[in-house]
């Protein structure tokens, strides 16, 4: 299973954006099925709203949400409550918070982003959990 960090859906949907070709390429090779977390489904369907159009925000949300290929990992109180301690705990400058719950979730799917910083950060808590067995919560 994978999952697609925000960026990545922007690019694929976005044909004038400057990743769009590689996200293409990224997508047309994926063999996987496709995970979707909530925070990054509300990510998307923001961006795309606010920089493209309603239209834009709703195709991303059909394709998302109709598409067998694809499952939304839906947010839960318990979820919700890991991550925020998560995210309160690790300074990992420059991400968000739905970056750091790609970052989380990183440790249980394979997360492909455009994120510089996000990709560093999932680089480093891979090297961490080898050497330690499990990154610290």
């Amino acid at each position: 299973m994978i999952i697609l960090d925000t960026n990545v859906w922007i690019a694929y949907l976005n044909e004038s954006d400057s990743l769009h070709r590689k996200a293409a390429i990224l997508f047309s090779n994926i063999s996987e099925q496709i995970i979707i977390p909530e925070y990054v489904l509300v990510e998307a369907s923001n961006i795309l709203a606010v920089r493209q159009s309603h239209a834009g925000a709703v195709n991303f949300l059909q394709l998302a949400l109709e598409n067998k290929e694809a499952n939304i990992l839906p947010s839960n109180p318990d979820f919700l409550s890991e991550i925020t301690k998560f995210f309160c705990s690790h300074d990992w400058r420059g991400l968000s918070f739905v970056g750091s719950t790609l970052l989380y979730l990183s440790q249980t799917y394979t997360v492909l982003t455009f994120d510089k910083q996000l990709a560093r950060a999932i680089k480093l808590s891979q090297s961490e959990i080898h050497s330690r067995g499990k990154i610290k919560k």
